[in-house]
């Protein structure tokens, strides 16, 4: 059963939670550059294992209030930046807090194809659901996302008889 995450309240949350994602996907990713520079479409970067190159991803976070979608004109955009990224990219990610949309769905396989025969390039999207998924899957991140700190501790228990009563006492063991 997969559990309900809540949306990241900015875009730099939502960036952080995909660089964590993204690197337990993938072994290495970071994000690219900082505000106010170009960073050709890409917020994070990472390599591919055994060889398949470099991949990018571009985080759309969407106001939740509005219900609002990405858009073919903000894919066809990101992908014209993205061409343009060096050492070229082998897969180009879209990373959306936005509902899963059949129309945008179908335009990503047509950029696929496209983009996968003109730039060897292939495209895929990540919507918020799947997202999530991936965090019930990767619970490392989920764990992260929600902010539970997990903690063990070793804890030898002796019995202390005092006055003909018998109690524990609780010695951390480091």
């Amino acid at each position: 059963m997969q559990k309900n995450y809540n949306k990241p309240k900015t875009w730099q949350d939502f960036e952080l939670l995909c660089e964590h994602l993204f690197c337990v996907l993938y072994g290495k990713a970071s994000r690219n550059g900082r505000q106010g520079q170009s960073q050709y479409g890409v917020d994070i970067c990472g390599t591919l294992s055994e060889g398949g190159g470099y991949f990018g991803v571009q985080c759309k976070c969407k106001n939740n209030n509005h219900h609002s979608q990405i858009t073919e004109a903000e894919i066809d955009a990101e992908l014209n930046k993205a061409i343009e990224f060096k050492p070229s990219l082998s897969l180009f990610i879209f990373a959306t807090t936005t509902e899963r949309d059949s129309k945008i769905q179908e335009y990503i396989r047509f950029k696929n194809d496209e983009f996968s025969q003109s730039h060897k390039m292939h495209v895929s999207i990540y919507f918020w659901d799947c997202i999530e998924e991936m965090m019930d899957f990767h619970k490392e991140v989920g764990d992260w996302y929600e902010g539970v700190v997990h903690s063990s501790y070793a804890i030898d228990i002796k019995a202390v008889v005092a006055n003909k009563q018998l109690q524990p006492k609780f010695t951390s063991v480091s």
